[in-house]
């Protein structure tokens, strides 16, 4: 309102913050700070957000940007466009942006150590209540993994069903072949095979193409608003309200941790996070050598052996998935929406200029 701002910077990554001193008086903020962080999982993402102090100490959001810690590989200095509390759009200003470098060190090997283990849980967590817009959200996002799922299914009916000849004898041969000769190491193998589909599709043919329509981010206004708690006549009915929330809430919550995990699944094949794709890859060719090499029984035995004697060895150790702590790795499609860089205004109007030329040439 008075022209000026009393900017702040607030760097956020896992469980450690630091905060900038305050640049009085401008719109134009030059901090010139460097902090080093200790990265324990390569696989984080460092929150970066811009806040106005007022009186009273008390402050107002300005703009944020989520920068995954292995996208800063090779990152020079530049102007990142800042962006609202959710991540999707623009901040509110005069195109607010922030000026930033980055230099990431890390060790492949331990990195890889790291992604089979479980993370490291948050010290602070917000939680979750009901929201309408979330809720939506997270059952489209199950439709689109069910819909993928459907349509799989539906093709394995149509070659049963004959609706093609040419393609339900190709479906067959190749059904009674797999089976004939069919071996453990060729689950990896054919695992491997898609990856190779998606490289050779992402690499060559298109690039990774984000969702920029994301859907309509949640509304504070679509909570469950609590009762006045002064009305004691209607204590009951808040406390059904409330009843229903946490009902609807885990609903919601289980909805969008079962859709992350199917979307983690499809961007590992997707190359999203190249390091972790080809870390699978590397898995899954180990695996592949295991089964055709040694019994299937055997190698049962030692995981079961691993699994069973980890507790004798280690009793403060946390037994954990490794499939799962891997794919906790994995960013789903909400992560990546979040973490996409927003053009800048000069980028921008250079785009505008070159499809305007190529118009006019045609």
């Amino acid at each position: 309102m008075g022209g000026t701002s009393d900017p702040y910077c607030v760097l956020d990554l896992e469980n450690t913050r630091l905060q900038t001193h305050t640049e009085y008086k401008t719109l134009e903020p030059v901090w010139h700070r460097v902090y080093q962080l200790e990265v324990k999982d390569v696989h984080g993402i460092l929150h970066i957000s811009v806040y106005d102090e007022d009186k009273n100490h008390k402050s107002e959001f300005l703009g944020k940007i989520s920068v995954p810690l292995l996208k800063m590989e090779g990152c020079e200095k530049q102007w990142y466009a800042l962006k609202e509390k959710k991540l999707r759009c623009r901040a509110k200003g005069n195109l607010p942006q922030i000026q930033l470098g980055f230099e990431l060190y890390w060790n492949p090997l331990r990195a890889s150590w790291v992604t089979l283990n479980p993370r490291e849980e948050p010290i602070s967590q917000a939680v979750k209540k009901f929201n309408r817009s979330i809720f939506v959200n997270n059952v489209m996002r199950i439709k689109e993994a069910v819909v993928g799922i459907l349509d799989f299914c539906n093709f394995i009916v149509s070659c049963l069903e004959w609706e093609s000849p040419a393609r339900s004898i190709t479906a067959f041969v190749i059904f009674m072949t797999i089976t004939w000769y069919f071996e453990p190491y060729m689950v990896p193998v054919g695992l491997l095979l898609i990856f190779l589909k998606h490289y050779i599709v992402t690499s060559y043919i298109e690039k990774p193409v984000e969702r920029l329509s994301a859907p309509s981010a949640p509304d504070e206004d679509d909570d469950l608003g609590d009762e006045p708690e002064d009305k004691e006549e209607k204590k009951s009915l808040k406390e059904k309200l409330q009843a229903i929330q946490d009902v609807t809430a885990m609903v919601q919550n289980a909805l969008g941790e079962v859709a992350g995990i199917a979307e983690s699944v499809k961007n590992t094949f997707n190359f999203s996070v190249p390091f972790l794709s080809w870390l699978a890859i590397i898995i899954l060719s180990i695996v592949a050598v295991f089964l055709y090499f040694i019994p299937c029984r055997l190698i049962v035995m030692g995981w079961g052996i691993n699994k069973f004697s980890k507790k004798l060895i280690a009793p403060d150790l946390v037994t954990n998935n490794e499939l799962l702590d891997f794919l906790s790795r994995v960013p789903n499609d909400e992560m990546i929406q979040d973490s996409r860089l927003l053009k800048l205004q000069s980028e921008e109007t250079s785009n505008k200029k070159t499809a305007a030329k190529r118009k006019s040439l045609k």
